[in-house]
Order: structure tokens, then C-alpha cells, then sequence
């Protein structure tokens, strides 16, 4: 059984989904929720989604916190599905700490693959918990924003959020 539940807050509108073990995925964007309609179908094949009338206040509580500057580390349970591969290059990415980046080839040095750039991208962009697993901290080798599956402009948003933007350039620091 999953849960369901959508966070609005001035600039965005969250699709939360979550198990009895944590928080599942999260849906930013335009195009959200067909992409995690076919996310879901993949890892939670035949699930029944019911509304989350409760169980989701923690997740929109540290959201919210972040989204008003309030919360630089997400302290909640997940429920990670993917291959190995992808886990691993999540964890990395995960432990990026807030207002920082780093690049897709760090990520892959990190896990010890430093061949991996491009795989290290493809999984980033298979993250299902963007913002909680921050994936927008990753960018490229020359400092420049790449690839969001949410796109470029939420990017930027979350980035500004963290103190990295507007400035002409991110400057890319090793974590």
C-alpha cells in the first residue's frame, strides 16, 4: 500500500508518495506525475494509492522547513528503489552537503568508478527523491548547470535557494 499526498507552498506543487518503511517519491514539475505514474508501476506494480489523510506530516514538515531556510538535512526514512548501482550513486549524492555541488565525475570518483560520468548522470536522473536526495547539487565538470529531470529552471530555483545562485558562475567545491 502507498500513500499520497500533494505539498503546495508559493512556488511548487509536491507529489508525495510513501510506504509503511519511508518516503517512496517525490514529484516536482510540469511533468511530475507522468513520470512517477511509470516510476511507481515499475517498482510498486499493482500497489493500491490511498490519500495520506496522515502519515505524510513529517515529510511536509522538513520540506516546508527547507523551502522557508530552515532545514539544511533531511532526517527521514526512505524506502529506496533501484538497482544497485543507482543506490549507491544516490548515497553519494545525498551526502552533498547544502550549498554545495559537485560534479557528475566527483560522484563517479566518490563511488569508485571514475569512468562513470555519464552512468553516474543517468542514475542521478532516475533519483525519485529530488530536493531530499539533491540531486540539483550535481552539475558539470565545468562548473555549468546540466540535466535536471525537473528541469533547468527548478534547478536554478532550488540552487538560489541554497545561496549558490544568482551568481555568474557556480562554483564547483569538493564535498
Amino acid at each position: 500500500m502507498l500513500l499520497h499526498s500533494t505539498l503546495e507552498t508559493s512556488e511548487w506543487v509536491i507529489e508525495l508518495y510513501s510506504s509503511e518503511a519511508g518516503l517512496v517519491a517525490l514529484g516536482l514539475g510540469v511533468d511530475s506525475r507522468t513520470k512517477l505514474e511509470r516510476w511507481l508501476a515499475r517498482f510498486y506494480d499493482g500497489e493500491a494509492i490511498y490519500p495520506a489523510e496522515q502519515g505524510h506530516e513529517l515529510y511536509r514538515r522538513q520540506l516546508e522547513e527547507y523551502f522557508e531556510s530552515r532545514r539544511r538535512i533531511f532526517e527521514l526514512p526512505l524506502d529506496l528503489r533501484g538497482s544497485s548501482f543507482q543506490k549507491v550513486v544516490w548515497n553519494a549524492v545525498a551526502a552533498i552537503p547544502f550549498g554545495r555541488t559537485a560534479s557528475y565525475g566527483q560522484i563517479a570518483q566518490l563511488i569508485g568508478r571514475p569512468g562513470a560520468s555519464r552512468a553516474v548522470g543517468a542514475a542521478n536522473g532516475h533519483n525519485p527523491l529530488p530536493i531530499v536526495i539533491p540531486c540539483h547539487r550535481v552539475i558539470g565538470a565545468d562548473g555549468s548547470l546540466t540535466g535536471y529531470s525537473s528541469g533547468l529552471p527548478l534547478k536554478r530555483q532550488l540552487l538560489a535557494l541554497e545561496g549558490l545562485l544568482p551568481s555568474p558562475a557556480v562554483q564547483m567545491r569538493l564535498f
